[in-house]
C-alpha cells in the first residue's frame, strides 16, 4: 500500500511514543481500520480490517460509535485511539492543558490522534484528527498448490500468511478397483483422496452348492461374497438330508456328541416331558431332591394344608440341667417359629427343680423387632403369688422349694406379634444366684401357641 501523507498542518509535538510507533514494524496495519468521526455526537466508528499485533495477524470487525472523545472545558488535551490485541479500540485521553503532552499510549496498533479543544461537541468537527496508521510490509497472498509427495521448503517469500490460510490441493482422482489376493502398495500418485472415497470391488459371484461332510477349503476365487450370501443345500430327502424329529430329553439327560449325519432345522425343538402336579406337602416336612424327570413349570405350585387354627403343645421331653451360671440360655426345646407379621396367644408351665439359694430366673428372646406383652405368676417358698406384667427380655425370677423337690414355679400367658421378618420364640432360663448345685427345668414343662391372625 502507498505512503500517505498527513495534509493538515498542525503544532503536533514529537514524544516519545511516536518514536515507539515508528520504530517497531510488528504493530502495523495490514488493511482497512480507517477512523471515521461522526457528524452528530463524539463517537468515532472503525472499519473492519486486519492488523499485524506483535507479530500476530488479528482480524478486525467494523465497530459503530466505538468509543466517546472525553472534551475538558477548558483546555485543549491529545488523544491517541489504538487497537489491542484482542481487536478491540482504545482511547487514551492526554492530560488537559493550555500546552497540552501527548500521554503515554498502550500497547497495540496506532489508528489516529486528535486535538479536541474545549467547546467541541461533535467528532467531525475536531480541528486536529490525525491518521497514524502504519502500513505494514506484509500483505495477504494466495498460499501455493500442494500435491502428494511435495517436499517441505523454507520458503523465500517476504509475506505473511493469514492464521487461516489454506494451501491449494489437486482434485483427488477416482480410487482403483481392488480384488481378493491383491497386494498393499504404497502408490505412485499425486492425486488426494477424499475421506469419504471408495475402491471399486468386483461383482460378488453365486456361491457353491455344499453338502454334510465337505471339507473346508480356503478357496482360490478373488470375487467376493455379500454378507448375505447363501451356500447351496441338497434337497429335503436326498440322501444327505433327513427332515428327522429330534429326540426327546429329560432331567438328568448326560449331554452326547451324537452320530446322526442329517442337518436340524433352525427352529428345531426337542421333545420334554409334559410337566406333572408338585406332590403336597405339610408343615415340618424336610426338603429333598426329588427322583422325577417331569420339569416343572415356572408359575407351579405346591399344595399346602390349611394353616393351624386349634393351639399347638410344645412338651419338654427331657429334662434339662444348669449349674453355676447367671446368664440365661435358650431352652432346647421350648421354642417356636412365627410367621411374619403374625399375632400368637402364648402360655406356659414351668416344672422346677432347684435349691433356694440358686433359685430359678426366665425370660422370653423374640426374633428381630418382634414385640411380647405378657404376664406372669410365680410361687415363692412360701407358697404365696404375685402377678404382674412383663415384656420381651425382662428377667423373671422363681423362689426355689429346695433340692429334690419339683414344683410348678411360674406360669406365663400374653400376646406375641411378629414384625416384617419373622423367626424364634424362646424361653430362655438360668439360675439366679450362681451356685454349684444343679438348677433343672424338668420334663412335663409345656409352651403352648395359637395363632390369631
Amino acid at each position: 500500500m502507498a505512503l500517505t501523507l498527513q495534509a493538515q498542518d498542525t503544532d503536533e509535538p514529537f514524544s516519545d511514543t511516536d518514536y515507539e510507533l515508528l520504530g517497531n514494524p510488528k504493530y502495523r496495519v495490514v488493511s482497512g481500520c480507517a477512523v471515521t468521526y461522526d457528524a452528530a455526537n463524539l463517537t468515532v466508528d472503525v472499519a473492519a480490517g486486519v492488523i499485524l499485533h506483535n507479530g500476530t495477524f488479528v482480524t478486525v470487525s467494523q465497530q459503530l460509535n466505538v468509543v466517546t472523545i472525553a472534551v475538558d472545558g477548558s483546555n485543549p488535551r491529545w488523544s491517541y485511539l489504538t487497537i489491542n490485541g484482542a481487536g478491540t479500540v482504545i482511547l487514551t485521553s492526554g492530560t488537559p492543558a493550555a500546552t497540552p503532552v501527548k500521554p503515554e499510549a498502550p500497547e497495540g496498533v496506532f489508528l489516529a490522534m486528535l486535538k479536541p479543544v474545549n467547546g467541541d461537541t461533535i467528532a467531525n468537527d475536531i480541528a486536529v484528527k490525525l491518521d497514524k496508521r502504519i502500513w505494514s510490509e506484509l500483505t495477504d497472498v494466495t498460499p501455493t498448490t500442494l500435491s502428494i509427495g511435495t517436499a517441505a521448503g523454507l520458503g523465500t517469500g517476504d509475506q505473511a500468511a493469514r492464521e487461516d490460510h489454506v494451501h491449494g490441493m489437486t482434485a483427488p482422482a477416482t480410487p482403483t478397483t481392488v480384488e481378493i489376493g491383491d497386494a498393499a502398495a504404497v502408490g505412485s500418485g499425486t492425486d488426494a483422496a477424499r475421506e469419504d472415497h471408495i475402491h471399486a470391488v468386483g461383482d460378488p459371484a453365486t456361491p457353491t452348492t455344499q453338502a454334510h461332510s465337505d471339507s473346508p477349503v480356503e478357496g482360490t476365487s478373488v470375487i467376493p461374497a455379500r454378507s448375505d450370501h447363501k451356500h447351496g443345500m441338497p434337497a429335503a430327502g436326498s440322501t444327505t438330508w433327513e427332515d428327522d424329529a429330534p429326540t426327546a430329553i429329560t432331567f438328568g439327560d448326560a449331554g452326547v456328541a451324537g452320530v446322526v449325519n442329517e442337518a436340524a432345522r433352525g427352529d428345531h425343538q426337542h421333545a420334554h416331558g409334559t410337566p406333572a402336579t408338585p406332590d403336597a406337602i405339610t408343615f415340618g416336612q424336610p426338603g429333598a431332591t426329588g427322583s422325577g424327570t417331569e420339569a416343572a413349570r415356572e408359575d407351579h405350585a405346591h399344595a399346602m394344608e390349611a394353616a393351624p387354627t386349634g393351639v399347638t403343645f410344645v412338651e419338654k421331653t427331657s429334662d434339662e440341667s444348669l449349674d453355676t451360671s447367671t446368664t440365661v440360655q435358650d431352652d432346647d426345646e421350648l421354642t417356636f417359629t412365627m410367621v411374619a407379621n403374625k399375632r400368637y396367644a402364648v402360655m406356659a408351665c414351668l416344672l422346677v427343680d432347684s435349691g433356694s439359694t440358686p433359685d430359678f430366673k426366665y425370660a422370653l428372646d423374640l426374633a428381630g423387632t418382634s414385640t411380647w406383652d405378657g404376664h406372669h405368676v410365680s410361687f415363692n417358698q412360701a407358697l404365696t403369688s404375685t402377678n404382674f406384667s412383663f415384656s420381651e427380655n425382662d428377667v423373671v425370677v422363681l423362689g426355689g422349694r429346695g433340692a429334690g423337690t419339683p414344683s410348678l414355679s411360674g406360669t406365663f400367658s400374653g400376646i406375641a406379634k411378629a414384625d416384617g421378618s419373622g423367626g424364634a420364640f424362646t424361653l430362655q432360663w438360668a439360675q439366679n444366684a450362681s451356685d454349684a448345685g444343679t438348677t433343672q427345668l424338668l420334663t412335663g414343662s409345656w409352651l403352648a401357641y395359637k395363632l390369631l391372625n
